[in-house]
């Protein structure tokens, strides 16, 4: 179960007096941006219309508009429309980006709505620090929540008599051991269209290993051993192997390509997400006990690296022309029932702690959910994102491009990601 030591559910009384509900007429419409159109083509989709349904039969007469465009673009999108005063009723944000919005006062405060919740239900919710601002008030509440691990074919580790990796060099040794013909060892994705997989796995492996990654002024910290270690065992997997366990050119290609390779079953070791998990099962044709996830590895099989917990955020801009409805609209999506809904549709980790207790999580078909939960609880990340957390990740996957590339050494690209991340921060 995620308890307080992971995430934080829940929060003191004063954090809710700093920010009163807004006494604005409900209107009858509300515009919604969204990552993924209602339908019923993926599983988001899916879990979206089932949310829309639903909402729209406790609300009847409401107008529900929702536009769906490319997750990267939600944020960018609503800067420019809060300058223009054109916003939707409700924007959701994918966590490392929701920081940005918080300090460029485009979203309000949530703290006032809460507050007609009981204090059960406050207690209740997931929140991330990155949800919040330095004086704990909360901007937005998750809708979706992913634990990131390592999927791996089970099968095909069986087959080689391997057990799934708790060190870099038995993640290296199982990945040789089992790739051959057109199946790759593994991949990571050092792509700067799509950084925010392979980025999260040097993040949490570093922090895993017992590097400081950032000062506490939030200047940057990489050039340390640990980080080192973890930049040229990448190296090794794609140059000092023969034949490589990841191939330079799979190495460099975005998520959605590697999810493709691993659908395909052509790949043995994938790092991604807990929600990820429905998808490849239904694109690959695999059986349910051929897929497992497992935590990042470290150099210490007992000490893990930490989880990366992220979410899907519902917001409501200023200046929404319906913050009264938008709020029953994230009150209905947060609630137990469509939490619930949520895994057993799309395969995500309940926002809400209630969610929990039904039967469903007793499933087999919930053991990757129940892995994602008690990673998350067990070994929990402490980290302060910074506000610019996308420059951050950014420079960490040009680096690995350029150490791939073997324009720099390990070192060097580490002191060349701390110079590029230094001057975005001053820009």
């Amino acid at each position: 179960m995620i308890t307080r030591r992971s995430v934080a559910f829940g929060g003191g009384a004063g954090a809710f007096a700093m920010a009163a509900r807004p006494a604005i007429a409900e209107a009858r419409a509300i515009e919604v941006w969204s990552l993924e159109s209602p339908g019923d083509g993926n599983v988001v989709a899916r879990a979206i219309a089932h949310v829309v349904k639903g909402f729209e039969a406790v609300h009847p007469g409401v107008e529900l508009k929702i536009t769906s465009m490319p997750w990267q673009q939600l944020s960018p999108t609503l800067l420019r429309a809060s300058r223009a005063r054109r916003v939707p009723d409700v924007a959701m944000f994918y966590s490392p980006d929701l920081p940005v919005q918080i300090d460029a006062r485009t979203v309000m405060p949530l703290t006032g709505f809460m507050t007609d919740w009981p204090e059960d239900k406050r207690a209740d919710i997931l929140r991330l620090r990155q949800a919040q601002d330095a004086a704990g008030v909360i901007y937005g509440l998750p809708w979706q929540v992913r634990t990131s691990g390592l999927f791996y074919r089970a099968d095909l580790l069986e087959k080689v008599g391997r057990q799934p990796p708790r060190t870099l060099a038995e993640w290296s040794d199982a990945a040789a051991a089992a790739q051959g013909g057109d199946v790759v060892g593994m991949a990571l994705g050092f792509n700067p269209g799509a950084a925010s997989v392979a980025a999260g796995w040097f993040l949490t492996t570093q922090l895993g290993l017992g590097a400081g990654v950032l000062k506490a002024d939030g200047s940057p910290d990489f050039a340390s051993p640990q980080a080192e270690r973890i930049v040229q065992w990448v190296f090794e997997q794609v140059h000092g192997r023969n034949p490589p366990t990841l191939p330079l050119d799979v190495a460099l290609q975005d998520g959605e390509k590697e999810h493709d390779l691993f659908s395909a079953r052509r790949l043995v070791f994938l790092p991604s997400s807990s929600d990820r998990h429905p998808r490849l099962l239904a694109q690959s044709g695999l059986p349910f006990e051929a897929i497992g996830m497992t935590r990042y590895p470290t150099d210490d099989a007992a000490v893990p690296a930490p989880a990366l917990v992220q979410s899907w955020n519902l917001t409501i801009p200023i200046g929404a022309k319906s913050p009264d409805l938008a709020w029953e609209f994230i009150d209905h999506w947060t609630s137990t029932a469509e939490q619930v809904e949520g895994c057993r549709i799309a395969g995500f980790v309940p926002a809400r702690r209630s969610a929990l207790q039904d039967p469903f999580f007793d499933a087999p078909q919930a053991r990757i959910i129940r892995f994602a939960t008690e990673y998350a609880a067990d070994h929990p990340m402490h980290f302060d994102f910074p506000v610019n957390t996308s420059a951050l990740y950014d420079t960490w996957v040009r680096m690995f491009g350029r150490v791939l590339n073997q324009e720099l050494d390990a070192r060097g690209g580490l002191q060349w990601a701390e110079a590029d991340y230094a001057q975005r921060r001053r820009g």
